[in-house]
Formats: structure tokens, C-alpha cells, sequence
């Protein structure tokens, strides 16, 4: 291993995580290292963009324009698809029932990808078929977050799909801010009379709501419905920060 290199990526990292930048001082202190050792690779990462000077007088250090523009051809190039599926097909192993990712399209919501164990049930919903936003814990997730569609699906009849569905706009905005307080949703027979269903958003790297992972099976089976909700949630969090979502209680999370 090149000690230098390794030393270099420590420091972006650790610049990274103070938003307001950090002294030459503090970096050598933090990382270890002499300060004649970290001040020649500061200068190199300030030369060639990668780091900036926020404060000429103080010198303190952030996150230069480079860095961004390599972060974001990095997200550029992600395909959701290949992210999540491993994700997809752990949590499915790990609960053993069917788990989908859903995605925003138009004013529905459509499956991009399935995961079947071997006890889940059987499901009419296949990978690109659709459903309603305001009967599915999919749906549901992603109108909670997104203000907009959630205020023109509510000015709409909401058509039930089963006697549980959400037929009153009152409600549903209600079950919407429940969902943005606990960070996830649950479809109880919404969309279909015999399923049970728990979903958590997934994040873009705008901090957008566009996707959705979930986890399907029987209600009347036997669940532990608080560890789904925990891993579902779990989950939905690991994909969010590969595709570079991160929030203020997050350090490095685009790895």
C-alpha cells in the first residue's frame, strides 16, 4: 500500500465531514501525521482542485470544486437497478418473503424488481407492472415525500382497491405525515385482501423520493413485523447512500 495515498484519502475524507472547513493543524492532528508531511499534500489537493481555501486568512480547508464534479460523474453513473438488486435479494434471504423495489412513474408506481424466496407467496405483481400510489405501502411512501404529486393524487377520486384502501383524501394526507414522522409505511390490505405489506423510501443523491423498497406477505402469517420494519428501513438506507444521499448525521457516505 502507498503510505501517501492512503494518507491523502484520509484527509479528503476528513475535510469532507467539516463543512466549514478545517485547519492544517487539525488535519495533522486527526490523521496523525507531521505537519510538513500533511501540508505538501494539502497543497497538491488545493492545486489541482480537489481542495479549496475557505478561509485565506485562517486556512482552513473544504471540499473543493473537483472533488463535486467527480462525485457527481460517479452518480452519473449509477444504474438504481444494479445497486439495489443485491440489496433486494439479501433482504429477501434474510426475511424470507417477497421484496420489491418500486419507482415513480407517471402518477403510478411501478415495479422494477422482484425478489422471491422460496416460502414467499404468489403475487399478480411482476416486474414493470403497476399499481396505485394511495393503496400501496410503496405508493404511499413516495407521496409522502413528494408534496406535489401527493396534493394532485389527493384532489383525485382515490379508488379503492379492497374495503382497506384509503378512500378519503383527510385520511390519507393523515397517514402521509404519519409516514414522514416514522420513516416508513404499511399497506394492510390496501391493494390486496390477502397482503400485508411494509416499505421505506429510498433517497437520491438530490435527497428525492422517486423509489421505494418493500416487503410483501401473507397478513395472517406469522411476523415479526418490527424486525421487517428495521430492515426494511436498513436497507433502504444502505441503497440510499450508495446512490450518494446523505443527511446532516451522516459522515463519508458515497463508498
Amino acid at each position: 500500500m502507498n503510505k501517501t495515498v492512503l494518507r491523502t484519502i484520509s484527509i479528503m475524507e476528513l475535510v469532507s465531514n467539516h463543512n466549514k472547513g478545517i485547519t492544517l493543524s487539525e488535519i495533522s492532528k486527526e490523521i496523525g501525521a507531521p505537519v510538513s508531511s500533511v501540508s505538501d499534500i494539502l497543497k497538491s489537493l488545493v492545486y489541482t482542485g480537489m481542495l479549496e481555501i475557505a478561509d485565506e486568512k485562517l486556512k482552513y480547508y473544504s471540499i473543493g470544486m473537483k472533488s463535486f464534479l467527480i462525485g457527481r460523474q460517479y452518480v452519473n453513473n449509477i444504474n438504481i437497478y444494479d445497486i439495489a438488486m443485491k440489496h433486494v435479494d439479501d433482504l429477501s434471504t434474510k426475511l424470507n418473503n417477497t421484496v420489491f423495489l418500486g419507482r415513480l412513474a407517471g402518477d403510478h408506481l411501478t415495479y422494477i424488481y422482484k425478489s422471491e424466496s422460496k416460502r414467499s407467496v404468489s403475487s399478480t405483481c411482476s416486474i414493470g407492472s403497476q399499481s396505485n400510489l394511495h393503496t400501496t405501502a410503496q405508493g404511499k411512501v413516495i407521496l409522502a415525500y413528494n408534496a406535489d404529486i401527493a396534493e394532485a393524487a389527493l384532489k383525485k377520486e382515490l379508488k379503492p382497491k379492497t374495503s382497506r384502501s384509503f378512500t378519503d383524501a383527510s385520511e390519507l394526507r393523515k397517514e402521509l405525515a404519519a409516514i414522514r414522522t416514522q420513516g416508513y409505511a404499511i399497506d394492510d390490505r390496501e391493494d390486496d385482501e390477502q397482503l400485508y405489506c411494509v416499505s421505506a423510501p429510498i433517497y437520491d443523491v438530490e435527497g428525492k423520493v422517486i423509489t421505494a423498497i418493500s416487503i410483501s406477505g401473507l397478513y395472517d402469517e406469522l411476523r415479526d413485523i418490527k424486525e421487517e420494519i428495521k430492515a426494511v428501513k436498513e436497507t433502504a438506507n444502505i441503497i440510499s447512500r450508495k446512490l450518494g444521499y446523505f443527511d446532516d448525521n451522516d459522515e463519508i457516505v458515497m463508498k
